[in-house]
């Protein structure tokens, strides 16, 4: 009797270690790739790219191969996650993924570099329909791309890049020195102004692959932008 009683308690034992917890999420495996640029469209080695669940416990994380080839452990269904790309020296790109399902898929991702463009000044002169932006920046970069993006709003001064009402003005390419830039007004035009408007502007140096991503609260991060930049500059609509 006691040994059947021992062999019955210990296949109970094999048939619960065999089960999986119902509380633990479904998984899928996510198959991708990113790309790692310097701060303007050449390409530099993806190895050691990490690509991670933020906040995740314990961290669900793995690396990219030097193709950029990576596989990422995640789940299938649930609530939220964020998924994030990094690799030290290079950018830092998010994705947030409001309902996880089980058709969760991530297109290939550019990672960039944090820009090295410092705008020194800059100065706005309307001509007919468009807006001539004279900038001068400065870069250790000497030979490779460049590239500055610009910010607006109308009617608010002291705008900047942690201005909570801003519109993104798209990233133009520069090189050392004195660029004069010719942009039709209506690109200026997000916030629907009337004659006599003021709209600012703000330059700032960034990559070609910005990373530009909205956090959950849908706050604007602009993870490879220099901040070392001139006061605005403004013209009338």
């Amino acid at each position: 009797m006691k040994k059947t009683a021992s062999l019955s308690f210990l296949l109970f034992m094999i048939i619960a270690a065999c089960k999986k917890p119902k509380d633990l999420p479904e998984e899928q495996i996510l198959t991708s790739r990113v790309f790692v640029y310097d701060e303007g469209r050449t390409k530099q080695s993806s190895l050691g790219t990490s690509i991670f669940v933020e906040n995740s416990n314990p961290l669900i994380t793995t690396k990219a191969n030097n193709a950029g080839e990576y596989q990422l452990l995640t789940p299938s269904t649930g609530d939220s996650l964020v998924i994030v790309w990094a690799k030290p020296g290079y950018g830092t790109y998010k994705v947030h993924i409001k309902s996880v399902n089980s058709s969760l898929g991530i297109n290939d991702i550019n990672l960039g570099s944090p820009s090295t463009v410092t705008v020194n000044s800059l100065s706005a002169t309307m001509i007919g329909d468009s807006v001539k932006l004279t900038i001068d920046i400065s870069s250790p970069n000497i030979t490779g791309e460049k590239y500055v993006r610009l910010i607006h709003r109308k009617n608010a001064t002291g705008i900047s890049i942690d201005s909570p009402i801003k519109a993104d003005g798209g990233i133009y390419q520069v090189q050392n020195g004195v660029n004069v830039l010719t942009i039709a007004k209506i690109a200026f035009s997000n916030y629907v102004p009337h004659t006599g408007d003021i709209i600012y502007i703000r330059a700032y140096g960034d990559s070609f692959y910005g990373n530009l991503y909205s956090t959950p609260s849908e706050k604007l991060v602009f993870p490879n932008l220099n901040r070392n930049t001139c006061p605005e500059t403004s013209f009338a609509w």
